[in-house]
């Protein structure tokens, strides 16, 4: 009756000491490929404001506003013009003032 006591007690120490030794050796978890500091920005309305100037010069037609420049060419009476990287675009005709 002793060696069974002492049997139940030696396996249960073993299962106790293998069930610590795997919690601590258990590798801490790695962050996954989203984990971080993230930033956003939402623009709404256009990026360029104020006047815009459409000039007609000696090397050709341009368009200017808040700083942003652009050359084009006048095809008839219609005007068409964009501002590069999706800045905003300008379509009209050329008409007398009444």
């Amino acid at each position: 009756m002793v060696r069974r006591g002492l049997g139940m007690a030696l396996l249960t120490a073993a299962v106790f000491t293998q069930e610590f030794a795997a919690a601590q050796v258990a590798p801490p978890p790695t962050p996954g490929p989203l984990e971080g500091v993230w930033a956003s920005e939402n623009t709404f309305g256009p990026t360029l404001r104020g006047e815009l100037r459409v000039i007609r010069g000696d090397s050709g037609w341009r368009a200017e506003i808040a700083s942003v420049e652009t050359r084009f060419r006048v095809q008839g009476d219609s005007v068409r013009f964009s501002f590069g990287d999706g800045l905003g675009q300008f379509r009209g005709k050329i008409g007398t003032v009444s």
